[in-house]
């Protein structure tokens, strides 16, 4: 009797949905709530915040620099205990940053009090919660569809940007600048910190499964390497600083297109309104290129698939500058965001398949940290580019000459795997 059990339970399907696709919606959930109330929502606190405090907008957009330097320089360490210890603590302990801080940050009364909450407290709740824990759990579950997983869960990011803007625009008209911040304040430990809770485990080992549900471990992840390498031994990978340039001078030109494409259009002579929907358009294509990235970086290789996304961020940047009917602006906007919607799954996916799964959180926020000049400088100088000439046609033509240069960075990157 015992014996017919047992043979029942080894002929017992296993489950419909692998449970690591869970894990990816936690993921998409996660980045999505973070994203919004925070780097979207921001630009519509911007004003309301500038008048409030009697500070210029200069210095009041100071603060969502802060959050992006303050991430990057804790991102190793938060790369190095995701490694050593999995995601979930990591994240946990972000939902209770961001809570707190935005309840500080509804009672500042000075830029100086914005620059530590937002910039301080927030940020580091952010950068927990941000793309080094989420890319490293969701890589960590997957191994033949990794890139797909990675792009579905990075759905959120560009969603968010979609949706929060208009909702947060809705809440500072009702609740004021300091309403809208106390609901926020809300948000990580009624939503986030639930979903965290109850869907992210770290690895598939804890449930007793194995990367995409596999019945056997594949060779190459039983083979790769364990743990994390200090900061200094990360720095001497020569790969390490092809990636960062890679993907940093790709982050230049696409987050300063994506800065100014608004006022672009308009300034070329069409109405907001035409303006909002070519950024909607290519926030929209940006949110459809990351699983596709992902799917294609599956059957091509992450190097090939992010020669295909700088090819057409390139098309797509030419399209902007010359052609200056909206129907070209449309195509224009539709052809670089799908291009580079892909950059975020593929600056993960390139890095695990040069140092692998188990050392992606260390490797990628050492990465961050070499980036972080590109990711400051990037929209600084297309602005003061402007300034100088009325025009963001040189800022632009500048950005095409850093996608070539790129593609000479790309093709000295390794075409191997370690997980090939």
């Amino acid at each position: 009797m015992h014996e017919a059990s047992a043979n029942r339970l080894d002929r017992a399907a296993p489950p419909r949905v692998f449970y690591g696709w869970w894990v990816v919606s936690a993921s998409f959930f996660i980045q999505f709530m973070t994203a919004g109330t925070t780097f979207y929502a921001y630009g519509v606190l911007l004003k309301p915040l500038s008048e409030d405090l009697g500070a210029s907008r200069f210095a009041v957009g100071s603060a969502l620099s802060m959050l992006t330097l303050v991430g990057s320089i804790i991102g190793p360490a938060i790369g190095r205990e995701v490694d050593r210890r999995g995601a979930r603590g990591m994240m946990l302990l972000g939902t209770a940053f961001m809570s707190v801080g935005f309840l500080l940050f509804s009672r500042i009364e000075g830029v100086v009090g914005l620059y530590l909450t937002f910039g301080g407290v927030i940020a580091i709740g952010t950068a927990l919660l941000g793309p080094i824990s989420n890319t490293a759990l969701v890589a960590s579950w997957f191994h033949q569809t990794r890139g797909k997983a990675l792009g579905i869960s990075q759905i959120g990011v560009s969603l968010s940007g979609m949706v929060m803007a208009y909702l947060a625009t809705w809440l500072v008209t009702e609740y004021g600048w300091r309403g809208t911040v106390v609901l926020f304040a809300a948000v990580p430990l009624v939503l986030v910190a639930p979903v965290v809770a109850t869907l992210v485990v770290n690895r598939p080992e804890d449930r007793g499964l194995l990367p995409d549900g596999a019945t056997v471990a594949p060779e190459s992840v039983a083979a790769r390497p364990i743990g994390p390498v200090s900061l200094r031994v990360a720095f001497r990978e020569r790969d390490l600083w092809l990636i960062a340039l890679l993907i940093g001078l790709n982050f230049a030109a696409s987050g300063s297109v994506i800065g100014v494409i608004h006022s672009h259009t308009t300034d070329i002579g069409h109405s907001a309104a035409r303006a909002a929907a070519v950024l909607s358009l290519l926030a929209g294509m940006a949110a459809l290129g990351k699983p596709l990235f992902g799917s294609l970086s599956d059957r091509i290789s992450p190097r090939s698939a992010i020669a295909v996304s700088m090819v057409l961020q390139a098309s797509g940047l030419i399209c902007l500058m010359l052609a200056p009917s909206f129907p070209m602006l449309l195509g224009g906007s539709l052809v670089f965001g799908l291009g580079c919607g892909g950059l975020i799954p593929l600056f993960g996916l390139l890095t695990v398949a040069r140092f692998g799964a188990a050392r992606l959180g260390h490797m990628m926020g050492a990465t961050m940290l070499v980036m972080l000049p590109f990711q400051l400088l990037g929209l600084p100088f297309a602005t003061a580019v402007f300034d100088r000439t009325g025009s963001y046609d040189p800022a632009f033509s500048t950005f095409l000459g850093l996608y070539a240069l790129a593609v000479l960075v790309l093709a000295r990157l390794p075409a191997g795997s370690v997980e090939e």
